[in-house]
């Protein structure tokens, strides 16, 4: 010490020859003189391969524990050389990460909780090839069911959706506590994983332990699925078979100045962008009210009508589909004469044809009365 302050020799200048018996000197008969701990992770992240040894030939890890070993901000940093120094040296002190359960279990969520910690809107870390890589072995070494959290899934599903890794997770999962986010996560990103079954299943056990509504939870759920389209039809099926009711009304809060919508899954399905397959499954259930209503006491033809005069732009990309839809309905014997004064045209057909909706009007036109195709011509010489 000099005027009252203490000089601290460098770590590089500590780790030279002749500084090597006041190192072990530090180490052994004063104890941590110098946070080593600190020292490992420094030249961890900073992919410093010759220091590290150093280190270790100096054996400042006699006493350390897994977690002091920054293997995974080695392997966010792309340092190969470096991780495999680090989990050589672990198997060395009898800490094997690929072979000890709550050692990879804790790499793994040390490895994604970088990328999910991100610093803020311009922090773009993400999901690398090593890291990717190096995930899938300690995934490999995980045994039984941990708390890994849905967002480090979605890390991994979001950089690689094919990603072997992804599989791997989720066989380790327990999605007890938490199946919603997972399975929202899945339906967006790999609706076709047969682990959304397994958590579609939970959601709804879920549901009926806790909810104080569980028929109208059901029913949010049913319309969340029905509104993918067909991505994820096949679903729509198993909450139908679940007990989810085909002609629920359930009541859609709108804008404050806005009156409140009510619409049964046959809505559901008719609802942009569309889904045929749904459509199917719901107009097959034994129990299904063709003549359900909406809030204005219109049946789902009439009102998809409705939604399509209101917003014709948002359907033209999607009207062969919503021909399809219509054929559908009128096929499984939906009414198709539209109440008046809903219409000032006078009828459904010869309104679609003054908006030159050709795809729309074509199925009905087969279940047109004459009185109405004479509507339709002149609804199109107009």
């Amino acid at each position: 010490a000099a005027g009252g302050r203490s000089e601290v020799l460098p770590f590089e200048e500590m780790l030279r020859p002749e500084n090597a018996e006041v190192l072990d000197l530090l180490l052994h008969d004063h104890g941590q003189a110098f946070d080593v701990v600190v020292a490992v992770h420094r030249t961890a992240a900073e992919g410093k391969l010759a220091v590290l040894r150093k280190l270790f030939d100096a054996r400042v890890d006699v006493n350390f524990d897994h977690k002091a070993y920054p293997v995974a901000v080695a392997v966010q940093n792309g340092h190969r050389e470096v991780t495999q120094l680090l989990t050589d040296r672990m198997e060395t002190v009898g800490l094997p990460p690929y072979s000890t359960s709550h050692i990879a279990v804790y790499l793994l969520l040390s490895l994604f909780r970088a990328v999910d910690s991100r610093a803020g809107p311009h922090d773009h870390t993400e999901m690398t090839p090593f890291m990717l890589e190096m995930g899938s072995r300690f995934a490999a070494a995980v045994d039984g069911l941990h708390p890994i959290p849905w967002q480090f899934v979605e890390d991994v599903v979001v950089a690689d959706p094919a990603h072997p890794l992804i599989a791997q997770m989720l066989q380790h999962v327990d999605i007890s506590g938490c199946p919603g986010p997972y399975f929202d996560m899945l339906m967006r990103y790999d609706p076709h994983n047969s682990f959304i079954l397994e958590c579609l299943k939970a959601r709804l056990d879920q549901i009926l332990d806790t909810s104080e509504d569980p028929e109208r939870e059901k029913q949010t759920l049913l319309r969340t699925v029905i509104k993918e389209g067909n991505r994820i039809s096949f679903l729509t099926k198993v909450l139908l078979d679940s007990g989810a009711g085909p002609n629920y009304p359930l009541r859609l809060e709108g804008e404050p100045s806005a009156p409140a919508r009510v619409r049964t899954p046959l809505f559901h399905c008719l609802e942009l962008p569309g889904s045929p397959e749904s459509l199917g499954h719901v107009l097959r259930h034994p129990k299904v009210d063709l003549d359900a209503r909406s809030e204005g006491d219109l049946n789902v033809l009439q009102q998809t009508v409705v939604d399509v005069i209101n917003d014709p732009f948002a359907y033209l990309p999607h009207l062969r589909l919503y021909g399809r839809l219509f054929a559908e309905l009128l096929e499984a014997g939906v009414g198709c004469q539209a109440p008046r004064p809903a219409f000032l045209a006078g009828t459904l057909l010869s309104y679609l044809a003054r908006l030159e909706l050709a795809p729309l009007v074509l199925p009905l036109l087969a279940y047109s009365t004459e009185e109405e195709a004479f509507s339709l011509v002149l609804g199109c010489s107009d």
